[in-house]
């Protein structure tokens, strides 16, 4: 058996409507969790791997930058 978390969040009510009208017996919980299985699956095959919310950056003090050694022209 798989554990599972509860999740709580908002969604549109029109995506909610979608939900329950495609569902029949499958209770929310579970068709919601299979749906987003199905699309991270989907979404893995088109997509390249996540970056990082925010890109690396890293500083130099001003001692760095001044004792660094000249950069070449291309």
């Amino acid at each position: 058996m798989r554990l599972k978390a509860k999740v709580g969040f908002t969604i549109d009510q029109e995506v909610l409507k979608e939900i329950d009208a495609l569902r029949d017996l499958a209770t929310r919980s579970a068709f919601a969790n299979e749906i987003l299985k199905q699309g991270l699956r989907a979404y893995k095959t088109t997509h390249k791997k996540p970056r990082a919310p925010h890109p690396v950056v890293s500083f130099e003090t001003v001692e760095e930058t001044a004792l660094a050694p000249p950069r070449e022209k291309p």
